[in-house]
């Protein structure tokens, strides 16, 4: 079978080959956002940006054995950087965050695995070695690099990673796994037929089909019956947040756990999710709802003439209207976190201005 003629694929590592494909890719989504063409449509660039992500797909096949934690990990990042829809802003820390794994890998494929001592280190290293686990250690080092390249937004995802996986190690610690794995089963619900149907793909590769499922809505038959609850980063996006909670409620055992996570708020700095065409704070706040969708349309394909943000998916809540909503819904607190911009996190115990300044909420609750 005759080999790829693309200018330096034959001499590139798969790794470096991966780095510069995702730079590449990096080039033709803004090149098609400037000349407002769709990245998944029959075009140039369409046709362009699906020619990278099959080239990227080999070269992450031709990758030297790797860990479970670094497949992983790579896999979800080539899946953000190469996936048509994904929104400038994701696509590009999403590309950071490979150069930085792809970099990382190849000097440990090179070189004895070391931690480097470093007093930059947002979690030690000998805490990573303590847990004996090459997945958390994997994942640690990531955090550890996206904080000390000042990625703070890439070392929050990092670090939410981080705590999912200690959760579930804690659950094996103290003997009840099976709450979680193996005895029950997990749920996943969204409202996008694709992206449900993608979910059922990977799920069946890993044999798992009948223990992970995806749906679009839930039923009666799931009403107590799940020992956990996750809704993350959709709080904002509910056309009715305080009914989402309150199913979200019913779908929870006596003793079941409810984490939310979520974020920015709708008077935080990008409250408006619009930080994909600019980085001026506050638009929302700025300028009238006409002229932000005006200029929305330059940078996406809308079918709606005059769109809302309320059309465009914002429930604009705010952080006094999460609280009321948790307030009435009859659900204990027992953890309740608020992250401000900056790590300026003072700033959301000042009532005149947290509600400008909160940018994300986490949050655990008891039914």
């Amino acid at each position: 079978m005759a080999a790829r003629s693309q200018s330096g694929d034959q001499d590139a590592t798969p790794a470096s080959l991966l780095q510069r494909l995702s730079q590449q890719a990096l080039e033709v989504a803004k090149k098609a956002r400037r000349h407002r063409k769709s990245l998944s449509g029959d075009n140039h660039y369409g046709n362009r940006f699906a020619d990278l992500k099959s080239r990227a797909t080999e070269a992450f096949e031709q990758l030297a054995a790797l860990s479970t934690g670094d497949a992983t990990t790579l896999a979800e990042l080539i899946a953000v950087v190469f996936h048509p829809n994904t929104d400038a802003s994701d696509r590009l820390r999403n590309q950071r965050e490979l150069t930085s794994a792809l970099r990382r890998i190849s000097r440990a494929s090179n070189a004895p695995a070391q931690i480097p001592a470093s007093s930059t280190n947002f979690i030690p290293p000998s805490i990573l070695d303590d847990s004996k686990r090459s997945y958390i250690v994997a994942i640690g080092r990531q955090l550890n690099g996206c904080y000390q390249n000042g990625w703070r937004d890439a070392s929050m995802v990092m670090m939410r990673r981080l705590l999912e996986i200690a959760i579930i190690e804690a659950f094996e610690h103290k003997g009840i796994a099976l709450k979680i794995k193996g005895a029950h089963y997990v749920l996943g619900v969204d409202i996008n037929p694709a992206d449900i149907e993608k979910a059922r793909q990977v799920a069946a590769q890993h044999g798992l089909e009948d223990k992970v499922l995806f749906i679009d809505k839930t039923t009666a038959e799931h009403k107590n019956s799940f020992d956990v609850v996750i809704s993350q980063n959709s709080m904002e996006h509910f056309d009715n947040p305080a009914l989402a909670l309150e199913e979200m409620k019913s779908l929870l055992t006596e003793n079941g756990v409810l984490f939310i996570t979520f974020g920015p708020l709708w008077y935080a700095p990008y409250g408006s999710h619009m930080n994909f065409f600019t980085k001026l704070p506050w638009v929302n706040i700025l300028f009238s709802e006409k002229t932000v969708m005006n200029v929305r349309k330059r940078f996406r394909e809308e079918t709606i003439e005059k769109l809302t943000y309320t059309e465009a998916g914002l429930n604009k809540i705010t952080v006094n209207k999460f609280e009321k909503i948790i307030k009435d819904s009859g659900l204990r607190v027992k953890f309740l976190k608020y992250r401000c911009v900056k790590e300026l996190d003072f700033l959301g115990r000042l009532p005149a201005v947290r509600e400008l300044f909160i940018n994300q909420i986490d949050c655990i609750v008891l039914k």
